[in-house]
């Protein structure tokens, strides 16, 4: 199987089970509660696929992330993630201050 072959078929494979999931639960959601095991587990495999491909792209990027060193793109998600733990209540207020500190690099930068 080529590299092309594999990434589409993971594509594939990842949108089959997340949609299908989705599927399942919209279809069972007359019968199914919130604390049943079939529910958790769908909950569970949808972020488990969101987490699998935050990593995929933080640890083997092929855009201009790669540039950037593999610490700095993994201690800055733990940083903000450890933030939002800490300052939850505070979450717009933390927002605001990283989009201002964003524009301000980008206009200093250019």
């Amino acid at each position: 199987m080529s590299q092309d072959m594999y990434i589409y078929t993971i594509i594939v494979l990842s949108a089959v089970i997340t949609y299908g999931t989705r599927a399942l639960g919209f279809f069972g959601a007359s019968f199914l509660k919130e604390t049943s095991p079939i529910f958790l587990l769908t909950n569970y495999v949808s972020y488990a696929l969101v987490g699998a491909l935050v990593m995929q792209l933080l640890v083997t990027p092929y855009n201009s992330l790669a540039s950037i060193p593999l610490a700095w793109r993994v201690l800055v998600p733990l940083v903000c993630v450890s933030i939002y733990v800490v300052y939850r209540k505070h979450l717009l207020v933390w927002i605001l201050i990283a989009v201002a500190t964003l524009t301000l690099a980008q206009v200093l930068i250019i």
